[in-house]
């Protein structure tokens, strides 16, 4: 049932800012959708400092001491609320140094991130994670992303500028955190938070590593996005995160489908490694079988869907989109990677290849972003995907086992069975 729950919530969350998203990028157009990924951005890039790490770590905290759960939520909210002010401070200083004069742009980038201050408020999700009660907490949830989405709507509706959508953005991240206390006091009547530092100290002590290994996954999401806007114009941005949009809107459902098995992986490992090694590779299979699927029906029709959903304005996105979705064959394969390495407590190997393709995702965009724009950022993110995902794992004897998965589940086609046996079981 908590399961349900949370993936209802992430449903309609990404669904709605998929569908509503699509929306807002027709009516602002390439340029004015550019400068609007571009000061999202900040903040994504910024997660390691706005999280401190701390969110992978409460709800365990919760559960080993329950009766310190007041000092352990007081402190972590009070961190994230230092970590946000911190953030907004640090972007909107490189936002003014990248744009000399485009104060407003700046106040945009800091804004955004300053929000996160009242977000913060939105850590006793871990909370309710810990007593498996989340149902407060993803009805709230939803009713905030619907209620956004609406409140999108009608901004387009009313020819609202980019400004507006900027508010937006910032206004949703606090008022998510607001719904959040809300769902809390709903649930346990009264706040009971204080701070107290040596939990705070405790908590920074257990996180950092975790927030240094965020780093190198955000540079995945978000660099493109600042290269490209420091090298090109704001409308080729504004093709590349609308085509990076679509491309990605599917990765929930192999995350999904990775963490729904985790527990039948594990259970088979201490019992029969044999036919641990076969799930797992039939697993891979299908993975692969289904990202290779969605990646040759969106090749072939790229054209028609840039049309139908964005307009003419936005095809250049499609040669973008071609190239970039094939990134998703490897993302499919790296949800399942991730869970594996949890299983056989090899952590520490997700930070180093995922560190591989950061650096290589920088030293492409710096290669080809120049001459090709968004499509040579497409490029860099297909390779450097394939590269932290796939090619490191031949690093480590550890790892290799995993990467020999992946080479056989790209030839997918020659165990169909396989594939059709595990989409079976998995349903």
């Amino acid at each position: 049932m908590s399961f349900s729950w949370l993936m209802m919530e992430r449903v309609v969350h990404l669904g709605a800012g998929l569908v509503v998203g699509l929306w807002v990028a027709r009516h602002l157009g390439p340029e004015q959708q550019g400068l609007l990924s571009y000061v999202l951005a900040y903040s994504v890039l910024a997660t390691p400092l706005l999280t401190l790490g701390i969110n992978a770590i409460v709800a365990r905290e919760i559960v080993r001491h329950p009766e310190d759960e007041g000092r352990i939520l007081g402190a972590a909210v009070g961190l994230r609320m230092v970590g946000a002010l911190l953030s907004a401070v640090l972007c909107w200083g490189i936002a003014l140094w990248l744009n000399p004069g485009n104060t407003t742009l700046a106040f945009y980038v800091a804004l955004v991130n300053a929000a996160w201050a009242i977000g913060a408020l939105r850590v006793v999700q871990f909370w309710f994670q810990a007593h498996y009660i989340p149902r407060n907490m993803t009805i709230a949830m939803m009713v905030v992303s619907l209620s956004f989405a609406m409140l999108r709507i009608g901004l387009i509706l009313l020819n609202a500028p980019l400004g507006a959508f900027v508010y937006a953005a910032a206004g949703e991240i606090a008022v998510f955190g607001i719904a959040g206390l809300a769902a809390y006091l709903h649930t346990a009547s009264a706040i009971r938070w204080r701070w107290h530092m040596p939990t705070a100290r405790g908590l920074l002590r257990n996180s950092w590593m975790l927030a240094v290994s965020e780093l190198p996954a955000v540079v995945y999401l978000k660099i493109d996005i600042l290269m490209l806007a420091h090298t090109r114009t704001a409308s080729e941005v504004g093709h590349y995160a609308a085509a990076a949009r679509l491309s990605e809107a599917w990765y929930v459902l192999p995350i999904v489908f990775a963490s729904a098995i985790l527990p039948r992986l594990i259970s088979l490992r201490d019992q029969d490694h044999g036919r641990y090694n076969q799930r797992l590779q039939e697993a891979y299979d299908l993975l692969a079988c289904g990202a290779m699927l969605v990646a040759m029906t969106t090749t072939v029709l790229a054209d028609d869907i840039i049309s139908f959903l964005l307009g003419p304005a936005y095809a250049p996105s499609a040669l973008i989109l071609i190239i970039h979705i094939w990134a998703g064959v490897f993302m499919s394969m790296r949800a399942l990677l991730a869970q594996w390495l949890i299983a056989e407590d090899l952590y520490v190997f997700s930070i180093v290849t995922q560190s591989c393709g950061a650096l290589i995702n920088i030293a492409l965009n710096l290669i080809l972003i120049p001459s090709l724009g968004g499509t040579g950022a497409a490029m860099a993110t297909v390779v450097s995907y394939a590269v932290a995902s796939f090619g490191a794992l031949f690093l480590s004897r550890r790892t290799r086992p995993a990467g020999d998965m992946m080479v056989r589940a790209l030839f997918w086609p020659l165990r169909i069975a396989s594939v059709l046996r595990t989409l079976r079981r998995s349903l």
